[in-house]
């Protein structure tokens, strides 16, 4: 396996038990809140019509809203709830940072090996013309 593929592995193997640490922590300080999964199986549950079934219940009236109501302000977060959800939104964005330094890492690595061999395919193409003119 090439280095840059083990190295790939490893630092999704360390977001993956990351995302684990940070699902736990939810679990423990949000027990409530909707979980991707729970949301996918309500989605599923939920039947659609076809469109073709929509049209033919429609009988050709305009439908348009008459009125407008303004959408309800935000209610504020409360301190608590608001410092968690500042907590982890700092952690998670070093989480990311981290991988990204990694990530540059590992593409800087790989850009200087590849400009090395460049340079000395560039250089043995040079020698070579010199040879050939000789």
């Amino acid at each position: 396996m090439h280095p840059s593929h083990q190295k790939a592995r490893e630092i999704s193997a360390q977001r993956q038990e990351r995302e684990r640490e940070h699902q736990r922590w939810r679990d423990q300080h949000y027990p409530e809140e909707l979980i991707p999964t729970s949301c996918a199986t309500l989605s599923s549950n939920l039947t659609m019509s076809s469109p073709r079934e929509l049209r033919k219940d429609y009988d050709g009236e305009l439908i348009y809203k008459t009125t407008w109501s303004p959408p309800s302000a935000p209610t504020p977060l409360d301190d608590a709830a608001s410092a968690a959800w500042n907590e982890w939104a700092r952690s998670h964005c070093d989480l990311v940072r981290e991988e990204m330094d990694e990530l540059a890492d590992e593409v800087g690595s790989i850009t200087g090996k590849l400009e090395r061999r460049l340079n000395q395919l560039s250089n043995e193409v040079k020698r070579l013309r010199k040879a050939l003119k000789e």
